[in-house]
């Protein structure tokens, strides 16, 4: 039998332990609030189930739950571990939960029609903020007021310069529109030991979770398009929604555009294409504008017609491409997204060509070696 418990601390901060047989640790959640913010301690803590639910998967015990969760969060979490276990068998079974505590929600305050968003400073995030705040669509764009970033998940919880510079570098891309900032301090990663690029979006989610008296929705920006979609993988339309809760429901937010599609919205805003933050390589602040990310994200902006733009020192080199390292799937999907756009806008390039080779490079070289990779850590996992 696995354990899950959870105690607010006062002064804006939780510790979450989890316990099983061979498993145990403590991981501690710290909030940053505008100073005239009033916060309100959770009274679901639906969060912290979906913070370790994989986790819990994966070592195959019943899961004791000891924090009261909502009755749409018990059964989205069965939900969610049925598509994780139909996804991935072998590596996530399916445990029963056992919630001592089912809470009341009809107790809660009444909170305003504001959401709140988390927000890296990338692409994704700073679409999501852009086509809402500037209401793309309208009265039914979501009335977002309030940015969350996570210090612990890209930038580990011991380089706080690091975190406090990426702060300071993005920050005038919500600042624009009179975005609160919120802060969530936690080594949920480091201890819980997730694998990341399964569980990332259930441990964003929890951190998001945290202001679920205030705020009844959550906008979690897409990594990929529905067209571009695939899975496994940590974040998509098909298992976000089921992070949700009585008090505060997950949203995933722009799967209908392309990357390049966002980055044409980005392209017109002057502060999200000065500041946006893709690179998560290079130590100092500053785009590297020379890794696989940086070099991808130029393409996407040389295919809406951007040569140079003000997050990148130089102008984009077309004969960088095929040496661009494309390792995995994803990176490819991303590559392959662009050729379309600019099929699909009738734009003619020279450069098109370049990215073919790129994939070709991916498709014979590297896709091979991953094959290998799978099958090898499926055989070890069977025997």
């Amino acid at each position: 039998m696995s354990k899950v418990s959870c105690i607010y601390n006062g002064n804006l901060s939780y510790t979450l332990s989890f316990e099983s047989q061979k498993n145990k640790f403590d991981a501690d959640f710290k909030i940053t609030c505008p100073q005239d913010f009033i916060y309100q301690p959770v009274s679901c803590y639906d969060g912290f189930l979906f913070a370790i639910i994989l986790k819990a998967m994966e070592v195959g015990e019943d899961l004791d739950v000891e924090f009261p969760i909502s009755k749409q969060g018990y059964q989205n979490a069965v939900y969610f571990m049925e598509a994780w276990h139909n996804l991935i068998p072998r590596r996530y079974k399916k445990v029963k939960l056992l919630p001592k505590y089912i809470c009341d929600v009809s107790n809660v305050t009444d909170k305003n029609d504001e959401c709140i968003a988390a927000f890296s400073g990338g692409v994704d995030a700073s679409f999501t903020l852009i086509r809402h705040q500037e209401k793309d669509w309208n009265d039914s764009s979501y009335n977002l007021k309030n940015v969350l970033s996570v210090h612990g998940f890209d930038i580990p919880t011991h380089k706080k310069n690091e975190f406090d510079a990426l702060i300071e570098r993005v920050s005038p891309i919500f600042e624009q529109y009179g975005c609160r900032s919120f802060q969530v301090w936690t080594d949920l990663r480091e201890k819980s030991d997730q694998d990341w690029e399964m569980s990332f979006s259930a441990q964003l989610s929890c951190c998001l979770h945290l202001f679920s008296e205030h705020f009844s929705d959550a906008l979690v920006a897409s990594s990929e398009s529905y067209q571009d979609m695939f899975l496994p993988w940590g974040s998509t339309p098909a298992t976000d929604f089921l992070l949700s809760g009585n008090n505060m429901r997950i949203i995933h937010d722009g799967a209908g555009y392309s990357r390049t599609e966002k980055v044409q919205r980005i392209a017109a805003n002057k502060m999200a294409s000065t500041y946006i933050k893709v690179c998560w390589q290079n130590k100092s602040m500053d785009n590297c504008g020379q890794c696989e990310k940086c070099y991808r994200t130029r393409l996407n902006f040389l295919a809406v017609g951007k040569k140079q733009v003000d997050c990148f020192e130089g102008r984009t080199q077309g004969y960088k491409i095929p040496s661009m390292k494309v390792n995995s799937l994803a990176k490819s999907k991303e590559l392959e997204s662009i050729l379309r756009y600019i099929s699909t806008k009738n734009i003619s390039v020279k450069w098109s060509f370049l990215i073919r080779l790129a994939i070709l490079k991916w498709k014979i070289i590297y896709r091979p070696i991953v094959a290998f990779r799978t099958f090898s850590r499926k055989l070890r996992n069977k025997y």
